[in-house]
């Protein structure tokens, strides 16, 4: 890495230091464990990733598709939110409203709605849109959020998985977002985490910093240092530390063969391994080997998945 005299994007802090990866660069900020992708705003909203994550559930059934988008691990994930938090002396789950800005194939949409939640969602690929309105039929809404998108409703519940990575100011989207949010209503988060044990054990060949627009990448002091109020904690597959350090050992190999091809995004690991007899044993074998770097990662909370929730209060309102 080669010391940098610019300041960080997110903290703002002059502690940074650059990589460089393949055509692209970054900060590395010491004073908040930010990686964030060095280019303009107008370069920033020139960027044209593409996910076409739509063809992998083209002609499969509905069943096969909710086991592929792992709705019940969603259904989990949003009661245990609801259980944290302050209900009204009416508790019923059928006034709860859900937001999930940046839906994609709408697997939390789909989940919510399962467990009688009012879930609505909004996309910005029209190919994601398309396809998740054609097999799911969901209340969602092609494009990106702005201040008047939703200029009389409000929410109890605001989900960003896997979206602020993907922001150039997460400070100003968020407090955007906090806007959307009903008295009491919680804003969850979740993000790779910059200052996990699979990050800093990857270096620049972090499978996060090769998505084209992943410009903003982040850990908990990172949230700190914004001025967040939040709880947070770490989450990771018993299988994902090996499984990530395979990878980097597979772009590594390609990068010293001068052979780096353009994959597409949006077809994660999680996503890949299928339920089959093979894969299960797999991810026995990853599982086995991963533990006693799952169980220090687990003992320190610096797993690779990152999960923070704000909760709403007058500064938002």
């Amino acid at each position: 890495m080669i010391k940098m005299n610019h300041t960080c994007r997110i903290c703002k802090k002059p502690n940074i230091k650059r990589i460089d990866v393949n055509s692209a660069s970054y900060t590395a900020c010491s004073n908040c464990n930010s990686i964030c992708k060095i280019l303009t705003l107008d370069e920033y909203n020139a960027l044209n990733p593409d996910y076409g994550s739509e063809d992998i559930i083209k002609g499969l059934d509905v069943a096969l598709i909710k086991n592929i988008l792992s709705i019940e691990d969603k259904k989990k994930f949003i009661s245990s939110v609801l259980r944290h938090m302050e209900w009204g002396p009416d508790r019923n789950i059928n006034k709860i409203d859900l937001l999930d800005i940046g839906c994609g194939m709408g697997g939390y949409l789909v989940a919510a709605s399962e467990l009688g939640i009012n879930s609505f969602g909004i996309e910005p690929s029209k190919d994601h849109y398309e396809a998740t309105k054609e097999i799911f039929n969901l209340n969602i809404i092609n494009g990106y959020l702005t201040e008047n998108k939703y200029p009389h409703q409000k929410f109890d519940i605001i989900i960003l998985s896997h979206v602020i990575e993907h922001i150039y100011q997460p400070k100003d989207f968020i407090a955007m977002v906090m806007k959307l949010l009903k008295t009491n209503g919680v804003l969850v988060i979740t993000t790779p985490n910059a200052n996990s044990l699979l990050s800093k054990a990857s270096g620049k060949y972090w499978s996060m910093l090769k998505p084209v627009d992943h410009v903003s990448l982040l850990s908990k002091k990172s949230f700190q240092t914004m001025g967040f109020d939040f709880t947070a904690q770490t989450s990771e597959y018993p299988w994902e530390f090996l499984a990530g350090i395979l990878s980097v050992f597979l772009r590594a190999l390609k990068s010293l063969k001068k052979d780096i091809s353009k994959n597409k995004q949006g077809i994660s690991m999680t996503m890949s391994m299928r339920s089959t007899r093979k894969d299960r044993f797999v991810k026995f074998i990853l599982t086995f080997l991963s533990l006693p770097f799952y169980l220090w990662a687990t003992l320190w909370d610096n797993r690779s998945c990152l999960i923070i929730k704000i909760k709403q209060d007058s500064h938002f309102s």
